[in-house]
């Protein structure tokens, strides 16, 4: 694979440190587009609020309104 930017490659080694494979899996994070997926790490540091963030959008079908409208 080639064609990957350096953020985009810094984004997917952080979200590999904060959310190991086994809670993709297990998480309604794993059913988030990476786009979401990259608002929520850039945003918000605090791990449980981005899992709350990231259940909720899960719940409404992946609502990026939630995301994008967020407190942070």
């Amino acid at each position: 694979m080639k064609g990957f930017s350096r953020a985009n490659l810094f984004s997917m080694r952080r979200f590999a440190r904060e959310w190991s494979e086994q809670e993709v899996v297990q998480q309604p994070v794993g059913q988030l587009p990476w786009g979401h997926i990259t608002v929520l790490l850039d945003r918000l540091d605090d791990h449980d609020l981005r899992d709350w963030y990231a259940a909720n959008a899960a719940a409404l079908d992946g609502a990026g309104a939630l995301l994008e409208g967020g407190p942070f």
